[in-house]
């Protein structure tokens, strides 16, 4: 067992070296990470426990020490270096390149938008698309212009998300003039919006609507069944 875990190990390492981490699928990175801080045995163990709880790399990578070490199968070693390896990216490393904008509030994605809302004359949709930190990984322009196939414009917006490795999203409907944004056709398009990013585990963390009154909030209204199950962020990262 020790010697087949060994080498393992040992094909983990020269496979990464001659080829670096393209191809190598989320459990073998991260049984790669692993080999340097698991035992001889419970490197497959420790990778698969991780990975049913946090559901992918990213969010192993994301998560605190106390969490990682109360993962059954991962010994304290492993926790303490996945967690020095989040705190070199959050210290050092994140530290040391541009800071990511980020979406707490609903202001504050009308504010990123304010160029593209800026001297409307026609409808748009707009998304923002966040990481698991409300940070913006990229804001786009969904639909210019009246919207004929809500089925149609949900599929482009997740095919960005896609591109984008998005984790969650705030759409934007913009509209020139007064318009009252609590109509049917509206509603639908949020629902469908919602059920497509669903679909990806794309969380819809609101449907704005901004038009010549206060901007509308779409899941503050209940148009969104992911926010009236619950389904919602934690408090700090939430969209006020």
């Amino acid at each position: 067992m020790k010697n087949g875990t060994l080498k393992a190990k040992k094909w983990l390492r020269e496979r990464f070296k001659a080829s670096g981490i393209e191809g190598f699928t989320p459990s073998e990175a991260l049984e790669l990470l692993l080999s340097y801080s698991v035992p001889e045995k419970g490197l497959k163990t420790a990778s698969k426990a991780l990975l049913e709880r946090f559901r992918d790399l990213n969010s192993v990578l994301a998560a605190n020490e106390d969490e990682l070490k109360s993962t059954k199968g991962v010994p304290q070693k492993a926790a303490s270096l996945i967690s020095a390896i989040k705190k070199m990216r959050e210290g050092y490393i994140a530290g040391a390149g541009p800071k990511l904008e980020t979406v707490n509030e609903k202001k504050d994605a009308i504010r990123l938008l304010r160029a593209s809302l800026k001297g409307l004359k026609g409808e748009r949709l707009l998304a923002i698309y966040l990481n698991a930190r409300n940070e913006v990984l990229s804001t786009e322009l969904i639909h210019d212009g009246n919207i004929e196939s809500p089925v149609a414009v949900s599929r482009k917006a997740v095919e960005l998300a896609i591109r984008h490795n998005a984790r969650a999203v705030v759409f934007i409907r913009a509209v020139p003039g007064a318009l009252s944004a609590d109509i049917p056709s509206e509603r639908q398009l949020a629902r469908t919006l919602e059920r497509a990013a669903l679909a990806i585990d794309l969380l819809v963390h609101d449907h704005l609507i901004v038009c010549k009154r206060t901007p509308f909030s779409g899941r503050d209204e209940g148009w969104l069944h992911a926010a009236k199950a619950g389904a919602r962020i934690a408090a700090e990262d939430d969209i006020g």
